[in-house]
């Protein structure tokens, strides 16, 4: 009843119970840009992900990119979205980030997507290629998160959370050309050093350990190019070649 006088009041004051796109795509592009993704649009305004996803695009694809419009309620559920607040940080010094990088890289060998991994630690997923990249300290705030993380999915695998195994394959890929390393390679003492090395074999980083990798057909990833754009897979990891390349020349 409420909703046909909305529309009858609508109608006799000569608008629609339509506006175009661009109305709400506004709203959605900028919740996406304070890093909500398209399911906690939808959740939070109790709409299809579907439809977020096309009011962001601007268009449908079943209707083959015509004009499209949406329902004023929409916009007004849309318009009372709020994103998360962001937990302050922590004061204090920043702690080195790379005990944290290995675990991460490390779920993502055992086949862990790295966006919802990120996901898992932060709640959103806005600044996880840069945390990957450019990062090289943290703060203990994400340091403890990210070891929560690592103790709850080191343990369980993949499968348990319902991602796929596609996913699971391009997130093993990802990982091993980033040089990722497995969780047993490290301990305590290795997980935080910035100079440890991962222990594959027992013996990495010797001739010992080349041959181990050699006669069990490790392959690793070598960058062939300066700008990484060009690969190959090769037997043993870095430090082992290392080792090997030089008992071999000396």
């Amino acid at each position: 009843m409420a909703h046909n006088k909305t529309r009858d009041l609508l109608y006799a004051r000569g608008k629609r119970l339509t506006v175009p796109v661009r109305v709400a795509q506004g709203i959605v592009i900028g919740l996406k840009m304070d890093g909500m993704t398209n399911e906690q649009i939808a959740l939070e305004a109790a709409i299809s992900m579907g439809t977020v996803s096309d009011i962001a695009r601007g268009y449908r694809l079943a209707a083959s990119q015509s004009p499209m419009r949406v329902h004023v309620n929409t916009v007004h559920r849309l318009s009372k979205v709020r994103p998360p607040k962001v937990p302050e940080r922590p004061r204090g010094g920043a702690l080195p980030a790379v005990g944290s990088l290995r675990r991460i890289d490390a779920l993502c060998l055992q086949g862990y997507p790295l966006k919802w991994i990120f996901h898992r630690i932060t709640g959103h997923t806005g600044g996880y290629d840069t945390f990957m990249h450019r990062r090289r300290t943290e703060y203990k705030a994400t340091r403890e998160a990210t070891l929560r993380t690592y103790q709850e999915l080191s343990v369980k695998s993949p499968d348990d959370f319902g991602i796929p195994a596609a996913s699971q394959s391009r997130a093993i890929t990802y990982a091993r050309k980033r040089g990722a390393a497995a969780g047993h390679c490290w301990d305590d003492a290795t997980w935080n050093d910035a100079d440890a090395i991962p222990e594959w074999t027992g013996r990495c980083g010797t001739t010992d350990g080349y041959q181990i990798h050699r006669r069990e057909q490790d392959l690793f990833w070598k960058w062939t190019t300066r700008d990484r754009t060009k690969g190959t897979w090769v037997v043993g990891c870095e430090p082992c070649r290392k080792a090997h390349s030089e008992a071999k020349h000396s």
